[in-house]
C-alpha cells in the first residue's frame, strides 16, 4: 500500500472555499472562454465552412447506406436543413451583434463571403464584383485534394519502381497517376502536358509487365518514371502556393486578433 494514501493533504478545500456552498457544474460549457474576437472569427469560419458542406450534402444525391449501422436520420435532407438553419441563425446573430461590429467590417472590406458563394446569398448577400477573382472554400480544398492525391501516387509509384522485384501492377499504378493528371488538368492546366507524356509511354508499360508472372521493367522505364514523377511533384509544389495564395485573405481573417 503507497505511503501517499496516508500522508497529510497540502490544503484542505474547506478552509480555502468555505464560503461556498454550492458548485455549479457547467457540462456543456467550453473548458476557455471563446468571447474573444480571435475566437469569434474563427467560429464564423467554421459555422460558414460547415454551412458551405450542408448545402452541397442538400444539392448531391445522397448515397446509399452501406451499413446497418448506417443512421439515416443524421444526414437525411430534413436533418441537413435542420442544422443548416441553426448555423445560419448563428452567424446572422454573431454578424448583428454590436460588440463585433468590427468583426462586420472586416468581412466586408475582404469580401469574406465570396469564399461562401451559397451562403452568402443565404444571408442575403451579393460578393463584390470589383474584387479579385475568388477560390471558394470547396474549390479550395476540392483542388487541394486532387493535388494531394497527385504527390501521393507519384511517391508510391516512384517507391515501387525502385524497391519491389515484382512490376506487375505498375501499369494500372500508371493508369491512375493518368486519370489524377487529367483531373487536376482542368484546374491546373500546367499539368496537362504530363498526359501526353504518359500516353507516349504507357503501352509499352503495359506490354511488358503482362509478359511474366514477375515482371520487370526496363532499366530505360523506370529512370522515365523517375523523371516524370518527379517532374509532376515539382509542378505540384509550384501549384499549392498560388492555390494556398488565392485565400490568403481568408487566413488573415481567421488568424487576426482583433
Amino acid at each position: 500500500m503507497s505511503e501517499l494514501l496516508f500522508s497529510e493533504p497540502i490544503a484542505h478545500i474547506h478552509t480555502l472555499v468555505h464560503h461556498i456552498t454550492n458548485v455549479c457544474l457547467c457540462l456543456d460549457e467550453p473548458l476557455l472562454a471563446s468571447g474573444n474576437h480571435s475566437a469569434v472569427r474563427r467560429n464564423i469560419l467554421s459555422l460558414l465552412t460547415e454551412l458551405s458542406i450542408l448545402n452541397v450534402k442538400a444539392t448531391s444525391q445522397p448515397l446509399p447506406a452501406v451499413s446497418s449501422f448506417a443512421n439515416p436520420s443524421t444526414s437525411s435532407p430534413q436533418h441537413n436543413h435542420e442544422v443548416a438553419n441553426s448555423r445560419l441563425k448563428e452567424v446572422e446573430e454573431i454578424l448583428a451583434n454590436q460588440d463585433y461590429k468590427d468583426i462586420h467590417a472586416d468581412i466586408e472590406a475582404r469580401d469574406m463571403l465570396g469564399y461562401f458563394p451559397d451562403v452568402a446569398s443565404s444571408l442575403g448577400y451579393h460578393p463584390q464584383t470589383t474584387s479579385s477573382p475568388f477560390v471558394t472554400v470547396d474549390e479550395y480544398f476540392q483542388q487541394m485534394s486532387l493535388l494531394h492525391q497527385l504527390s501521393s501516387l507519384c511517391t508510391q509509384l516512384r517507391d515501387d519502381v525502385q524497391n519491389l522485384n515484382n512490376h506487375k501492377y505498375i501499369a494500372h499504378q500508371v493508369a491512375l497517376l493518368y486519370q489524377s493528371v487529367n483531373a487536376c488538368g482542368s484546374a491546373s492546366p500546367a499539368l496537362l502536358p504530363f498526359k501526353k507524356e504518359i500516353e507516349s509511354q504507357f503501352d509499352s508499360i503495359k506490354g511488358s509487365t503482362e509478359k511474366d508472372k514477375t515482371p520487370r521493367l526496363s532499366a530505360f522505364h523506370v529512370s522515365w518514371l523517375l523523371k516524370l514523377t518527379a517532374g509532376i511533384m515539382a509542378q505540384v509544389e509550384t501549384l499549392s502556393p498560388d492555390l494556398f495564395r488565392k485565400i490568403q485573405p481568408f487566413i488573415e481573417f481567421a488568424h487576426k486578433d482583433r
